[in-house]
């Protein structure tokens, strides 16, 4: 069971988000928040930023590991998109900070993570050899990374947010293309 404290401390955060700009936000407004001491914020993080990338990593990661398998690849961008929505405020709060850099990190290890999920199941039982692997692998992060970077700098907006689903539906056409070609190209090597 996770601290009660550290998850009180991001619940605390979290709210705060909704109020005001990161910017504006101290460790003091956080442990007030949740009314413990300062020393235990810091027993916790090292700093807000460390705190942010935390709470990115940890929804990250729960959705990637709920939504892994090739069927749902649609559902765990859905997952996604949907707790981005539902949290507009903090991340547009976070993404027009000086710790904008934070959540593009955290955005590049999600797009990362999400693919080498997604293409490692996909590509089970296919025999396509590393570099067709990573450059596939590649391919797929750089278009989920660029709609998402385009997506927050848009502010959130919905048509972009269906713009995204639209693209993101071809997916598994441009993959399965892919694949296609890819056992063409290892047939005519042998």
């Amino acid at each position: 069971m996770p601290n009660f404290t550290k998850r009180e401390i991001k619940a605390s955060f979290l709210r705060l988000l909704q109020q005001k700009k990161l910017a504006d936000i101290t460790v003091k407004d956080i442990v007030n928040e949740c009314c413990i001491n300062r020393g235990s914020f810091y027993y916790h993080f090292q700093d807000i930023p460390a705190l942010i990338e935390e709470i990115i990593q940890e929804n990250t990661e729960e959705i990637v590991n709920k939504y892994s398998d090739t069927d749902s690849a649609s559902q765990c961008l859905e997952a996604l998109m949907e707790i981005i929505i539902n949290n507009k405020k903090p991340i547009l709060n976070v993404y027009r900070s000086f710790s904008r850099d934070i959540l593009e990190g955290q955005i590049s290890k999600m797009c990362r993570q999400f693919v080498i999920s997604y293409v490692k199941v996909a590509l089970n039982h296919e025999n396509f050899s590393d570099e067709d692997k990573n450059h596939m692998i590649q391919y797929f992060i750089y278009l989920i990374y660029g709609f998402s970077i385009d997506w927050l700098d848009s502010g959130l907006k919905e048509e972009k947010a269906q713009e995204f689903k639209r693209i993101f539906e071809f997916q598994n056409t441009i993959f399965q293309d892919a694949i296609y070609k890819l056992k063409e190209k290892n047939k005519s090597l042998f």
